[in-house]
């Protein structure tokens, strides 16, 4: 039995409805395990995935309106529906878990088809409050995970300095007055020495 991920007036989507886009990205770009690819072609993929499932983003849209203060007519502002966005925000992480791979802003916007721009306004709104509030939150958890993420990838690719400069560039790790170190410090052994290039190609994934 085929597990519902959302639904609402307009769509209902199912697990089997991201599998099958996956499966035909994967065939379109000649990809034999995903698990295996780099962020690059993981993005390529959610892209795919994003215009498959939500060709018209409007499905995503508030359909409540909301008396503005000025405004003689109720309106949202055009404003996603936050409570749906945020059940795909987890499937997203969940299914970023499933294939080993970065947690992204960028690659969510493009899971669901929505522009980054979009997102990254979400994170700019400080008020706590108002029609992007959950936005906001969506931007916090996927910052959130996205860090946690980075930890794994340090721990499971073994390029622990590669990795490192990602996290104190976006997240400010071990940097004095700004934040508590994030990685426990420890001499490391010369098979954690960074290499050449590998700083370089996982800066290059950083999104």
């Amino acid at each position: 039995m085929e597990n519902i991920v959302v639904k609402t007036e307009d769509i209902e989507i199912y697990d089997d409805d991201f599998d099958v886009a996956i499966s035909e990205a994967c065939a379109k770009f000649g990809i034999d395990d995903l698990v295996k690819e780099g962020q690059s072609r993981w993005k390529a993929v959610m892209h795919y995935v994003g215009k498959r499932v939500f060709p018209d983003n409007g499905v995503l849209k508030d359909k409540s309106v909301v008396n503005i203060e000025g405004n003689y007519i109720p309106t949202n502002c055009n404003r996603y529906n936050y409570n749906i966005l945020n059940i795909l925000c987890d499937y997203y992480i969940q299914l970023s878990r499933q294939y080993n791979k970065l947690i992204s802003s960028v690659a969510f916007a493009e899971f669901v088809n929505i522009p980054i721009g979009t997102i990254n306004q979400w994170g700019m709104d400080a008020r706590g409050k108002g029609l992007s509030a959950t936005g906001s939150e969506i931007w916090k958890k996927l910052q959130d995970d996205r860090e946690d993420s980075l930890k794994d990838k340090a721990v499971d690719s073994g390029n622990v300095m590669g990795v490192f400069q990602v996290g104190r560039r976006e997240f400010s790790w071990d940097m004095p007055g700004v934040r508590d170190n994030t990685i426990q410090e420890r001499a490391l052994t010369a098979s954690e020495l960074p290499k050449l290039g590998e700083i370089k190609q996982i800066e290059s994934e950083k999104d």
